[in-house]
C-alpha cells in the first residue's frame, strides 16, 4: 500500500499572540491571514502556519522545532539576523550543509526554529 503525504499545517504554541504575530510577520514578510485571540494563521497556499495560544511555559526539552527552507538566502539571512539582533535573540552559527546553509534560533516565544537554504 502506498500513499502520498502532503504538507498541510503546523501549529506552534505561543504565550503572547500579538508578539508572536509581529515576530513572524517580520520573519516571513507576510501579513497574518487569520488573526484570532487563541489561533492565528499564516496561509502560504499549500501550507498553513498556525500560532496557538497556550498558558504553558515552553521548556527546553519540550520546545517545538519549526524547520523550513527559503529561496533567497542572502536577503532572508540579512533580514532575519537584524530582527534577531533587535530582540536580543542569538541565532546559532551558520552550518555548512552538503548543499546549502542552515542556522537555528529561538522565536519570540522560546520555540526553536531551523532555517535552511539549498541551491
Amino acid at each position: 500500500m502506498t500513499f502520498e503525504i502532503r504538507r498541510s499545517a503546523s501549529y506552534i504554541p505561543v504565550k503572547d499572540m500579538k508578539r508572536a504575530i509581529r515576530f513572524y510577520q517580520r520573519l516571513f514578510g507576510h501579513k497574518v491571514d487569520v488573526k484570532g485571540e487563541n489561533l492565528s494563521v499564516f496561509d502560504f497556499g499549500d501550507f498553513k502556519f498556525c500560532l496557538k495560544k497556550t498558558n504553558e511555559e515552553v521548556e527546553e526539552e519540550d520546545s517545538y522545532q519549526l524547520s523550513f527552507e527559503i529561496t533567497d538566502w542572502d536577503e532572508f539571512f540579512e533580514k532575519t539576523r537584524m530582527q534577531f539582533n533587535k530582540r536580543n535573540l542569538v541565532p546559532s552559527a551558520l552550518v555548512r550543509l552538503e548543499r546549502g546553509w542552515s542556522f537555528e534560533a529561538k522565536d519570540s516565544e522560546g520555540n526553536d526554529i531551523k532555517i535552511s537554504w539549498r541551491p
